[in-house]
């Protein structure tokens, strides 16, 4: 990037933190929601520290494992974020959300300045930050506390990347920005496996950008390779100790017996998950057509249907709200007056495409939502959190 090409430092600045503060306003709507995700309160039970014991045990054990059970990873940086989360929160979902939603605003931010000092052009950079802003896989895990791994894994690896970038063009203490990468590296490989592609990528950086001069791309190709080596051993250290934690390689790959996957019980015609605390059911007998038929919906619920038949059940119904209604005057129109019985790829596409302004369309649109979302909690645990708002001050857990 040549000084010609680059923009001033102001306006950089300025379109830095615009970024950031535009993501976090997109990701606002998330604070109202609960404590979204099935394996949320687990995780959020399993890190908590008492003592320098747990801080071993969450280095020592599986993710979300309480010493005995767990899930078949070993994510121990995602697990201390939620510590420290119920440290500063305690019980507050809006707390947890908080931190989904600064993180998925770093990550952004990050990417907008990795594409400006990678092409040195303020213009590629906002259109890099605004794909991946507005994403619906993206935007997805800022809702779901259980999935902020995701979202702490993009924002590691892109500092990786930035400060390898810095490595390359720097002419004074390089090793600094080297070590740096290679710390942010490891932080990466422990917040999520995702991070096994930052061997390749930091390799293709080095080959794509540290010597342009030179002509031999044997020796492009070995210059690349020496800067991925260290990032490489400190993969190959991640591996080792998953594979020792886990006693294998882990993931959803193992049966459900060993990791002791959720059970089920059931009401009529629906399935409610024992450790999940959320439900999605087809909304409002009205919206009723030939492609529920096809999709093998017995019925649509109303809100006070669905919440008789989970208390039927044996729940304690948290929150019952509505979604999409964006999707349900499509629904009705589509399903119901022109009576179609399938959706083509492309209209799913649409659809992804559209869903930015769905949450708008939430508070605008007089129509029914597409579908309804119950969340709810068998009685024990959390007994006294009867509400989404709510953030007691002292809840034993272990009730």
């Amino acid at each position: 990037m040549t000084e010609a090409s680059a923009a001033r430092p102001r306006t950089t600045a300025l379109v830095m933190a615009t970024t950031f503060l535009v993501a976090c306003a997109l990701a606002l709507p998330a604070l109202d929601c609960w404590f979204t995700g099935p394996d949320t309160f687990m995780l959020i039970r399993s890190s908590r520290i008492e003592g320098w014991q747990d801080v071993g045990r969450i280095l020592s054990t599986p993710l979300a494992s309480d010493g005995v059970d767990g899930l078949p990873f070993y994510r121990p940086v995602s697990t201390f974020s939620y510590a420290l989360d119920y440290h500063l929160w305690g019980l507050d979902p809006r707390g947890f959300h908080t931190t989904n939603a600064l993180l998925h605003a770093a990550a952004v931010t990050a990417l907008c300045w990795f594409a400006y000092r990678l092409t040195g052009r303020l213009s590629v950079a906002c259109l890099a930050a605004a794909l991946f802003l507005l994403h619906p896989i993206a935007a997805e895990r800022v809702y779901t506390i259980d999935e902020r791994q995701d979202v702490l894994v993009s924002l590691l690896m892109l500092a990786s990347m930035i400060l390898f970038l810095e490595f390359l063009r720097a002419e004074r203490a390089r090793a600094g920005w080297y070590l740096s990468a290679l710390a942010c590296s490891a932080l990466a490989c422990f917040a999520k496996e995702t991070a096994v592609l930052l061997p390749c990528l930091i390799g293709l950086m080095a080959w794509l950008l540290e010597s342009p001069a030179r002509p031999g791309g044997r020796e492009r190709l070995k210059l690349a390779a020496l800067s991925a080596a260290p990032f490489a051993a400190v993969l190959a250290v991640y591996v080792v100790v998953r594979t020792v934690v886990l006693r294998g390689a882990g993931g959803y790959g193992n049966s459900a017996a060993e990791w002791g996957h959720s059970l089920t019980v059931s009401s009529g015609d629906i399935l409610l998950p024992v450790f999940a605390n959320r439900l999605l059911v087809p909304n409002s007998r009205m919206l009723m057509s030939p492609m529920d038929v096809a999709l093998g919906h017995y019925r649509r619920y109303e809100r006070e249907e669905l919440r008789a038949l989970v208390t039927q059940a044996g729940f304690d119904v948290v929150d019952l709200f509505g979604f999409n209604r964006l999707g349900g005057l499509a629904w009705f129109i589509v399903n119901r007056i022109l009576r179609r019985k399938n959706h083509t790829p492309g209209q799913m596409r649409w659809f992804d495409r559209l869903m930015p302004l769905v949450r708008v369309c939430e508070h605008v649109l007089p129509f029914k939502h597409v579908s309804l979302i119950c969340i709810a909690r068998k009685p024990g645990p959390l007994k006294e959190v009867v509400a989404r708002h709510e953030a007691p001050a002292e809840i034993d857990l272990d009730s």
